[in-house]
């Protein structure tokens, strides 16, 4: 059985080469798909190699991608030509695991986490977070799918909302839930314009700081290449989602600016995680549903705990 993580953007070489992997070589490859009566069938021609044929079926488990059947397929492939898909590939290797590089045509660069038998499911996870990639941002998409998404009008937009999100999906997360829940906690406290715009600030920016440093001594500590790369991305992402908030409370009336601001996180986080969700198969509903339910019982706690210290102060 085979698990696989598939993310979008391709990584330095140097992490891989850093964390010990080994650079197997560079091909090309031409996939072919057909859509026979009850299962899909993958033609692949690899370099001056063969076409060699596989009968593919998989599912989603723990948001890993589980091939549970990829097998030589006998005879003449029946049915009808979805998709051609052209791809330069760099293997690498680290144990168990393999690292796929792919620059593919029409698409732009992916990175692959792949592991065959039992116990894999944890290696691929491993490497991921060993790589700085997060389960939780894979694609459980194939290629032609990724193609076609990219074709139709709707589809190309959240495709392209895909990779927005995931580049700064630490700061809509935790930058937005941070500064709305402190901006609710101080405006029912005191409601004073001036102490809510101090309280953002001093959040966004400190916090944003604390965090990227965090990371950076996270990743050092475990002796992980890039610790820089992640601690910037991340005071990047979580700077600019938590000072978002402050135009609002600077033009408008507190009690106003507080409601749009809180509307403005919600639109995000919906649709952030609908996103997210739908890219990697996943309950669109249940992951939505989840993540607005933590939102509004952070926001919930603030406005209580904002009351109380109104009462005792």
């Amino acid at each position: 059985m085979r698990y696989k993580l598939k993310f979008e953007g391709k990584l330095d070489e140097k992490v891989l080469l850093g964390l010990g992997a080994v650079r197997l070589g560079e091909v090309e490859q031409e996939d072919i798909y057909i859509q026979a009566a009850d299962h899909l069938i993958r033609i692949r021609k690899e370099g001056d190699a063969a076409l060699i044929t596989f009968r593919v079926k998989t599912r989603r488990e723990g948001g890993v991608t589980v091939v549970e059947q990829e097998e030589h397929y006998e005879g003449e492939p029946v049915g009808e030509e979805i998709a051609r898909v052209k791809k330069r590939r760099t293997i690498y290797v680290l144990g168990d695991v393999r690292i796929y590089l792919d620059d593919v045509e029409g698409l732009g660069e992916f990175t692959e986490i792949v592991c065959d038998g039992e116990g894999c499911k944890a290696k691929v996870y491993r490497m991921a977070e060993m790589l700085g990639l997060s389960p939780e941002n894979a694609l459980n998409r194939f290629y032609y799918e990724l193609l076609q998404m990219k074709q139709r009008g709707f589809y190309k937009l959240v495709h392209l909302l895909h990779r927005f999100i995931v580049s700064f999906s630490y700061g809509i997360g935790s930058g937005t839930i941070t500064v709305l829940g402190v901006m609710t906690g101080v405006a029912e406290a005191v409601f004073n314009k001036a102490a809510v715009l101090s309280s953002v600030l001093s959040v966004g920016l400190v916090d944003s700081f604390s965090d990227a440093f965090s990371l950076y001594f996270h990743e050092t500590a475990k002796g992980r290449r890039g610790a820089i790369r992640t601690a910037l991305y991340a005071l990047i992402s979580k700077l600019l989602f938590s000072l978002i908030y402050v135009p609002a409370i600077i033009l408008l009336d507190l009690k106003t600016a507080v409601l749009a601001n809180i509307a403005l996180g919600f639109i995000l986080l919906l649709t952030s995680n609908a996103v997210i969700a739908f890219m990697a198969r996943r309950n669109v509903v249940a992951e939505v549903g989840k993540n607005v339910l933590i939102f509004i019982l952070v926001l919930a706690l603030a406005k209580v705990m904002g009351r109380l210290v109104n009462l005792i102060v």
